[in-house]
């Protein structure tokens, strides 16, 4: 298929958006869920899993269903005040919550002096010929990382066509944004933090993180992954407590290196370079009027490192309070990129493939032993139903659209090819030409075995998996 296959996607638990509602913990094994979800979010339940309805678990997600379907890029030139000022939606999407201007609170980049230190650090580096790879980010640097960043999602958004949750979208062409019910919106006005936990009880695995209220599928998705094929990264790199020689500038206890290019103008012409940028921030996380969690979790209780890791995203993406950043500032991370998140977290190059290409399941394999994914891999599925080629029936196959899931490795068995997966939700699982038994994967300490489907994770016929999925990839 001709273009780009990659998509930003984006689709909220809507478990943890009917519990929000409800103000409590829901037992889900005890109730009728389908009725339940229903009646607390305004919507039938096989409406819920794509966004043309309307459905609020897209609500605050940029839907971009033109051939270009990524972020908005700005001109590094840029100047955040000037975007704000600019752009005739502004007001109402911070209202809505889904653009933060926490950014606006701090001062705005002095872009001369800014490019000016740039040119003079690689005008020293090409002296020496001490060229780097990656430079760690100087407060300069990650302020004007949050400054393109918020820029970019306000200038996509304010392009974008404003739908109240619940109406259905109507023609597909253009770019639109649900904006989330004013229920949500004032619940999650005042975000009270704390420490439910902590951050390592066990070991961390695919089956760890566990997505909230926010659609950041692909965020949670590609922590799966990467806890699955590259778990020592998660304590050496997004995780360093207190490192020797480092400085804090306020009470923060973590330090989370995330790895990505910064586009700078230098004279007549943008230069990108890769930083390092590290993300100071506390152990607490937003949690619920019943002491459970708004937004990201772990499957282990009382454990917390998703949350923390999510909250510093959160912070480095919106610009916000490094320790408690409020629920605007999580409201950019409300759609994404999973196999760039996974670069970001590994400092790996991203990757894209189509799904429906016939080179599919030897691509997946080559990135497998013996069944077991061994480089972080992510698949993210179609827009809409109707935005998929075959116009494929989402709730149906109990999949989801516009959805980021993990790609945990293969599994051959008579005569068929099916693509084992995770729904960073935890629950949820395919069921249209699935695989009903064992699967088992070799871990360092033996071999583990899951009893499929079960806690989100599911083995997908290959040939459902090119139909229902758009597109797959990761960081390598």
């Amino acid at each position: 298929m001709p273009g780009d296959s990659r998509r930003d996607c984006g689709a909220a638990n809507p478990r943890a958006l009917a519990e929000l509602r409800a103000g409590r913990k829901i037992d889900w094994s005890s109730e009728n869920s389908d009725k339940l979800l229903s009646q607390l979010l305004d919507m039938p339940a096989e409406r819920l899993y794509d966004p043309k309805y309307g459905s609020p678990i897209y609500a605050g997600v940029p839907l971009d269903f033109s051939p270009r379907r990524c972020p908005t890029q700005v001109n590094g030139k840029t100047d955040i005040r000037t975007v704000f000022d600019q752009t005739p939606q502004a007001q109402k999407l911070i209202e809505a919550g889904v653009v933060s201007n926490s950014i606006l609170q701090k001062p705005a980049t002095n872009l001369t002096m800014f490019t000016a230190e740039i040119s003079d650090q690689i005008g020293r580096e090409l002296t020496t010929m001490e060229l780097k790879c990656a430079r760690p980010a100087s407060p300069a640097v990650l302020q004007r990382s949050s400054e393109i960043s918020v820029a970019s999602r306000l200038t996509e958004l304010g392009q974008a066509k404003l739908v109240d949750v619940g109406k259905p979208l109507g023609k597909l062409n253009r770019e639109i944004v649900i904006i989330p019910p004013s229920w949500l919106i004032g619940l999650l006005s005042d975000l009270n933090f704390g420490i439910p936990g902590e951050y390592f009880v066990d070991a961390p695995t695919a089956t760890s993180p566990v997505q909230g209220g926010l659609a950041d599928c692909w965020l949670i998705s590609a922590l799966s992954a990467v806890a699955w094929t590259r778990p020592e990264l998660i304590n050496e790199k997004l995780r360093r407590e207190n490192a020797t020689g480092d400085v804090d500038g306020g009470h923060a206890a973590f330090r989370f290196d995330l790895t990505d290019v910064l586009n700078i103008p230098i004279l007549f012409f943008t230069i990108t370079i890769p930083y390092v940028f590290s993300i100071w921030t506390n152990g607490d996380v937003p949690q619920n009027s019943y002491g459970g969690y708004i937004y990201g979790s772990s499957s282990v209780a009382k454990e917390t490192w998703p949350a923390v890791i999510e909250k510093a995203f959160a912070v480095w993406r919106s610009g916000g309070n490094s320790d408690f950043p409020n629920s605007s500032d999580y409201g950019h991370l409300n759609g994404g990129d999973c196999a760039w998140a996974c670069h970001v977290l590994t400092g790996a190059a991203a990757w894209y493939h189509w799904a429906d290409a016939d080179d599919t399941w030897s691509t997946i394999t080559s990135n497998s032993t013996n069944g077991r994914a061994n480089t972080p891999l992510v698949a993210w599925t179609w827009g809409s139903s109707d935005d998929s080629p075959d116009k494929v029936d989402y709730a149906g196959a109990n999949l989801v659209a516009n959805h980021c899931y993990t790609i945990l490795g293969t599994l051959e068995t008579n005569k068929r090819q099916y693509v084992i997966l995770r729904n960073p939700w935890g629950y949820h699982e395919g069921t249209l030409n699935v695989y009903t038994g064992p699967w088992s994967s070799q871990e360092y300490w033996g071999t583990a075995t899951l009893n499929l489907p079960v806690g989100g994770v599911f083995a997908l016929e290959i040939h459902v998996f090119r139909q229902y999925f758009m597109g797959f990839g990761g960081a390598k």
